[in-house]
This record gives C-alpha cells, structure tokens and sequence, in this order.
C-alpha cells in the first residue's frame, strides 16, 4: 500500500498557453501551472498493453510512466509534466481510486 511519505519526486505540471504575436495571431507554449510530489515508476510494454485505460501501441522511442498524485491535483489530458529534465505527456484523463485518496495518470516521455 503506498503511503504519503512515498510521494518523493516533484514534478511540475504544465498547460498550453496561448499568446498573442505581433501579426494579430497566436503561438502557443507551456505555462507552468503547478508544482506537486508525486509517485512515479516506469511500466513495462506488458503492463501498457494490458492496462483498461489506455489504447496505445508499443513505440520502441517512448518510455511510459504510472505517476501518483495525491487526490484533488488539478490535470487534464492535454497537459504535460516536467520531472527534472524529462518532459512527460499526459495520456488520457487520470483515473482515481475508490477511497479518492489518489490520481493515477499513465504519461510517456517526449524527445525535445
């Protein structure tokens, strides 16, 4: 059972902007919204290809991720995370647990 004192990383939770150019359009970039402890651990291929929530194929350039926030965390499918110097996207809406104590979201990382 995972307890508080395992929420040990910080992650910073970005959404995208949009700001106004000098040509009366827009460009977008990401704002950073928050920054929370987390839980977090690598999935294995089997486990992703297993897992309810998350239609998805096998990439041999992504790596995915199970990140744990605890309950009331703000985040959104089309939002990104930062963990250190790891960029993150967010893959579908996260999924609470019955007790609504945790957030569980499943992300992968993106080459920059």
């Amino acid at each position: 059972m995972l307890q508080i004192g395992h929420l040990r990383e910080r992650v910073t939770l970005q959404k995208r902007a949009r700001i106004p150019d000098s040509l009366g359009g827009y460009t977008y970039t990401w704002a950073e919204a928050q920054t929370v402890w987390a839980y977090i651990e690598q999935i294995k291929d089997k486990a992703l290809t297993q897992s309810k929530n998350n239609k998805c194929k096998k990439s041999m350039n992504k790596f995915y991720y199970k990140i744990r926030f605890r309950h009331g965390i703000k985040i959104f499918s089309d939002m990104r995370l930062k963990w250190g110097s790891l960029q993150l996207q967010v893959m579908g809406e996260p999924v609470s647990d019955p007790f609504k104590k945790w957030l569980d979201v499943t992300a992968y990382s993106i080459r920059s």
